[in-house]
């Protein structure tokens, strides 16, 4: 659990002149985010910036949420379309009148490789916002911290100091509530671990997301990127705010025999900088709402395919959203929880990889869950 350290040297805002990590850095102007091809969403944000007077006006992508939806989006929620050969797409408007696109993608090579490159330049932010804010607040958070060479070329934007400061103050970061947010940028790397986009034999990959504006390609098709200037541009805070920002949550999944699983579940750095979550209290989920979302709207997809069962093995917190939203499913038997149940049902055969001692091993029948969300 975080720990929240009490300091007289912390104050709202970053000295400028003290500690290394506070001083300014030099900014290359010349490392610009990679041009997307046929992708216009990836270069432009549609979500709702919610923000006090910026100091810094090029930062206002950082702080991106969802936005409200429209009488004819919440008229035409929750229907999934396959738009392009396996890129399914949807969107649902919450309690909050807060609308949230998902996306699913079939992978093959190229794509599975830019995801893994997404992944990383997630990982990369997530490090680097997660060792700044954990050094100015003097956390005692736990995690693989960034090194002084990977802050220096990470902020790109602004300098490191005029960004951590346009932060602090647009979030409200204090030395009360630094270490959860510490936490919470560096405990999604347990998520993106196991994100696995290569299928293993026998097996179709797939991507599955939720974002902040409508999806209407398949994202992140990038012109050369075998080049030094594409992995520069993939460690920079530039390309995972105007890029990948509007991803907001995350779950790579893999379709074999019957069963579709996800695993690796996580959410991005700036969905967790800018409390992107959902409300779908109204739908029977009491928590949860948008990681309950995206894996519905993934089997959802995979039944359109012709799956039966879904697996899925998440951490304890993750289960007890599961089970908290389908407590009826549970006790009618449409959802083995744990070894000795799954083994009982004759579902062993749908389990895929999970690590006994942290994740609780789940087989939906699909075919008798209800869909509380999508169509």
């Amino acid at each position: 659990m975080p720990v929240n350290k009490s300091t007289s040297k912390t104050s709202h805002y970053i000295d400028q002149t003290s500690t290394q990590t506070q001083k300014k850095i030099k900014i290359n102007e010349n490392t610009a985010a990679p041009a997307s091809r046929a992708n216009p969403q990836a270069q432009l944000m549609t979500g709702t910036t919610t923000t006090q007077h910026l100091e810094h006006p090029a930062l206002a992508p950082v702080f991106t949420t969802f936005r409200k939806a429209t009488p004819q989006e919440k008229q035409t929620q929750g229907t999934i379309r396959e738009i392009k050969p396996g890129l399914y797409v949807s969107h649902k408007v919450d309690d909050q009148e807060n609308i949230i696109f998902f996306a699913q993608e079939k992978m093959d090579f190229l794509k599975s490789e830019t995801w893994d490159d997404i992944k990383a330049s997630f990982d990369r932010t997530t490090s680097c916002l997660a060792t700044s804010l954990k050094e100015v607040f003097e956390s005692k958070v736990g995690f693989a911290q960034a090194t002084p060479e990977q802050l220096k070329g990470f902020y790109n934007i602004t300098g490191q100091t005029e960004t951590l400061n346009e932060i602090i103050k647009q979030r409200n970061i204090n030395k009360n509530n630094a270490s959860k947010l510490v936490y919470h940028l560096a405990s999604t790397t347990m998520g993106s671990s196991v994100f696995e986009t290569k299928p293993a034999k026998k097996e179709t990959r797939y991507v599955t997301y939720a974002s902040t504006q409508p999806i209407q390609d398949y994202s992140f098709q990038f012109d050369n990127t075998a080049t030094d200037q594409y992995y520069q541009n993939l460690q920079q805070m530039k390309f995972t705010t105007e890029t990948a920002g509007h991803v907001s949550i995350v779950v790579s999944g893999g379709e074999k025999g019957e069963c579709f699983e996800h695993r690796g579940i996580f959410k991005t750095p700036l969905a967790i900088l800018n409390n992107r979550n959902a409300d779908f209290k109204s739908k029977g989920i009491p928590s949860g709402s948008l990681s309950m979302a995206l894996h519905e709207f993934g089997w959802n997809c995979a039944k359109k395919r012709g799956m039966k069962y879904f697996t899925v093995s998440p951490v304890i917190a993750m289960a007890d959203i599961i089970k908290g939203a389908h407590k009826t499913d549970i006790q009618k038997g449409h959802i083995a929880i744990g070894l000795d149940q799954v083994n009982a049902k004759g579902w062993n055969g749908h389990l895929r990889d999970y690590e006994e001692e942290v994740e609780e091993p789940m087989v939906f029948d699909l075919r008798k869950i209800p869909n509380k969300l999508f169509a």
